[in-house]
């Protein structure tokens, strides 16, 4: 088969996140105010996108930028575009957030040229609003609104504007989403109370193997402003009318509970042993050269570098909220999610639910590059929220569950050999990587993926991680290939099963870990050399 024509000229892309959101009230409305809602798929994690996309739609909409409010992901009307990650917002979302406002600008100008009796072309921008080239008068968004549909496809041939007559993207511009951090206003999802508001805590097993085997809940129920007491299976929580009585709460539910435990931690200080000896699945990430082409070589350098399991850490705790509706038959979830409509696939499947009975909204949190545990935050507030239906309920977690529960970065092990000529110039590479996976966000293989599903009785324990492919980059063996002219090379990954602690992402995933072993070879190997 012959591969497609590259595109002409005057070829039309259209981009990846409209052809799954063609809707253009998807992404756009206007208030009778003039204010212009656009509505984006990624969150704010303190890297500045609503400020980028802000921006790009002023340009599109020919309007200042304080009329224009950038939403972030809501699975409530909002476009679905996967998760934030990757430092692909601006790029992805800014092209989509771009086709469509240009197309909304259009349908005003028109609407504009039919109050003006004139023709489109004949339209000027004025203002945040339109009015006739060559005579008097102006109209705002706002007035031209109730005329203007936008329960239409985007139609991605309208123009753009060109790169130079943009005013404001590429340009220095105040963040939008920082005068509320900087005066300490509530913005993150840690300060919201809604009406009505309980709080709940979660009793984390002892260890990763414990199991429930036993808990004595009367004493705990009839604590002053306890409003619930949650078993199920070996997940334990408790609601309550404030935070301080859900902590103590919480505290004397962890007394009253009897665990059943097992070893299943591997030796933290001989933790690549623990990734050489369990089950792996070995991938070939580059095979390159024939060593019968090289001259021999006469000295030999080998290394073994580690890297261990790795917290996110970030400067607050997980934290989710969660309301079911009075009947008890959908919950809304806020969240510091970095995937929405993920995050809402895997609690529907968790709870045998319909997607569209889980509305979950993004709120900002504490920034993680990676994995942390919002997802499972979320979820916890939903699993006790269930127990008082109409009230919302808000879980915080404490530092202890923060830094012994939530998803980790992978430890790694890399071996490299190399081989030097007489005149020391590299012949061979030679290197496996021994990882877990990188990568169990919600929905990962098939599974809901939430830390306490696998704690309830009919859930199911986590599969283990797994690592993207390698067209998107891989996980294991990203970057272990080394970006120097070697005229042998053979990179092997090694990805263990049968995990002792969940893995998932963290910045770069394997990269580092990789990047590091390489260029510290290379230290060697010059040292080796005398160059």
């Amino acid at each position: 088969m012959n591969p497609p024509d590259p595109p002409r000229d005057h070829d039309v892309i259209t981009p990846k996140h409209v052809r799954a959101n063609p809707r253009l009230s998807t992404w756009v409305r206007v208030d009778g105010d003039g204010t212009i809602h656009v509505q984006c798929g990624k969150v704010e994690l303190g890297q500045g996108i609503l400020t980028a996309l802000t921006q790009i739609a002023a340009d599109e909409l020919d309007t200042d930028p304080t009329r224009v409010l950038v939403h972030g992901a809501t699975t409530a009307g909002g476009p679905d575009e996967g998760p934030t990650a990757g430092s692909m917002s601006v790029a992805d979302s800014g092209e989509a957030v771009r086709a469509a406002c240009a197309h909304a600008r259009s349908l005003f100008v028109t609407a504009a040229a039919r109050r003006f009796g004139v023709e489109p072309a004949d339209v000027d921008a004025r203002d945040g609003g339109f009015g006739p080239r060559d005579g008097e008068g102006s109209v705002s968004y706002g007035d031209l609104a109730p005329d203007v549909d936008l329960e239409v496809d985007i139609d991605v041939t309208v123009p753009a504007h060109k790169a130079g007559e943009a005013a404001m993207t590429g340009s220095s511009m105040p963040r939008v989403d920082l005068p509320d951090k900087v005066r300490g206003r509530a913005r993150f999802i840690q300060d919201i109370v809604l009406p009505g508001q309980l709080w709940g805590q979660v009793v984390r097993p002892p260890s990763p193997a414990a199991v429930l085997v036993d808990v004595v809940t009367g004493p705990v129920e009839a604590r002053p402003g306890v409003a619930a007491v949650v078993r199920d299976g070996s997940f334990l929580g408790v609601v309550a009318d404030d935070e301080h009585r859900a902590d103590l709460a919480a505290e004397a539910l962890r007394a009253a509970a009897a665990w059943q435990e097992s070893a299943s931690l591997p030796d933290e200080g001989d933790l690549t042993t623990y990734l050489r000896d369990g089950p792996v699945t070995t991938f070939d990430a580059d095979v390159s050269g024939d060593s019968d082409d090289v001259p021999p070589t006469v000295r030999q350098l080998s290394a073994t570098y580690t890297r261990p399991f790795l917290a996110h850490a970030s400067m607050s705790p997980s934290c989710g909220m969660a309301q079911w509706s009075d009947a008890g038959t959908d919950v809304h979830v806020w969240s510091h999610t970095q995937n929405v409509f993920g995050l809402q696939k895997a609690i529907a499947a968790a709870l045998d639910l319909e997607a569209a009975a889980v509305t979950v909204e993004h709120a900002e949190g504490a920034g993680a590059y990676g994995h942390n545990g919002a997802d499972d935050a979320a979820f916890d507030a939903v699993l006790l929220a269930r127990a008082v239906p109409g009230r919302p309920v808000h879980v915080r977690w404490r530092r202890a569950d923060e830094l012994s529960w939530a998803p980790f970065g992978s430890p790694m092990a890399v071996d490299v050999m190399v081989g030097l000529s007489a005149e020391g110039r590299l012949m061979c590479w030679e290197s496996d990587v021994w990882s877990q996976g990188h990568t169990s966000r919600p929905g990962f293989a098939g599974s809901p993926g939430l830390l306490a599903y696998s704690h309830l009785e009919h859930g199911e324990k986590l599969p283990d991680p797994v690592d993207p492919p390698a067209e998107r980059g891989g996980g294991s063996t990203r970057n272990a290939v080394p970006g120097y002219a070697v005229p042998v090379r053979k990179v092997r990954g090694h990805r263990r099963h049968d995990v002792a602690l969940r893995s998932s992402s963290l910045r770069t995933l394997g990269a580092f870990g990789n990047v590091f072993a390489i260029e510290s070879m290379m230290d060697e190997a010059a040292e080796c050399a005398g160059a």
